[in-house]
């Protein structure tokens, strides 16, 4: 069974790439330089609980909607998305045959180990099924200021509103929000792509009884224009927003 790999892509630094200034958008990273040809344009998804970049859940309920989009969302672009069962059985394959990935002295993840047994998935990626880009998609939580008046937070290129209850006249204007953080990485060639765009503030503010409590969503990813914004501003510039955002 695939386990979650913490901070499992810090191999691929990214040397000479481009960090923008472009307020509308987090500090992406990006190396246009490792692109594929034109004609390479096979993409695997690997699943959303192998990187973890925080020591906490990393999925939500309805999460997989997102993968779903993002699914769509290169579909669209012209890409060629296979099956992400592809990468986790090469994947598996690979931890296998290496033996295991953790320290025995310290229980932790061999960094090293890992990252030589995601040179060989990538390499067997593009032999055996001529894929492209590895497409990392992972969430990222952060506290976020939200006004108290206008109720809105802004973060990671996108603006949200808190759900706050009518009868609720204080509220934490601190929450924790969520983001997709999202890694492509060419087969050949190495890291294209370090990002990430804000999904949604994850509590909303409720009186129950006397008590004004944070109380966790359970309507996550269910706007699919928000999850829709942060696939566009995510992949950017990999696909274009301009191009394909409205």
């Amino acid at each position: 069974m695939m386990k979650s790999i913490a901070l499992m892509l810090i191999v691929f630094v990214l040397f000479g790439c481009n960090t923008t200034t472009d307020k509308r958008y987090y500090s992406y990273d990006y190396d246009g330089s490792k692109l594929a040809p034109l004609s390479g344009k096979r993409v695997v998804i690997a699943p959303m609980s192998l990187m973890r970049i925080q020591n906490i859940p990393q999925t939500h309920q309805n999460s997989d909607r997102i993968t779903d989009a993002l699914d769509d969302y290169l579909q669209q672009a012209g890409y060629d998305v296979v099956d992400s069962r592809i990468f986790q059985e090469v994947y598996d394959r690979e931890v296998e045959k290496s033996g295991g990935l953790y320290d025995t002295k310290s229980g932790a993840v061999d960094q090293e180990r890992h990252d030589i047994l995601l040179r060989k998935v990538f390499i067997e990626l593009k032999r055996d099924n001529d894929i492209d880009y590895v497409v990392f998609p992972s969430l990222y939580h952060s506290q976020v200021e939200v006004n108290d008046l206008s109720k809105r937070a802004r973060w990671d290129g996108v603006e949200r509103k808190m759900m706050v209850g009518s009868n609720v006249t204080t509220f934490v204007t601190n929450p924790m929000a969520v983001s997709l953080y999202l890694i492509v990485i060419s087969t050949e060639k190495g890291m294209v792509l370090k990002n990430r765009a804000g999904l949604e503030i994850v509590v909303e503010a409720v009186r129950e009884k006397d008590k004004i409590i944070m109380k966790s969503r359970t309507d996550l990813y269910d706007d699919d224009a928000v999850v829709f914004e942060a696939i566009e501003k995510v992949m950017h510039p990999f696909i274009p927003y301009t191009e394909y955002g409205n």
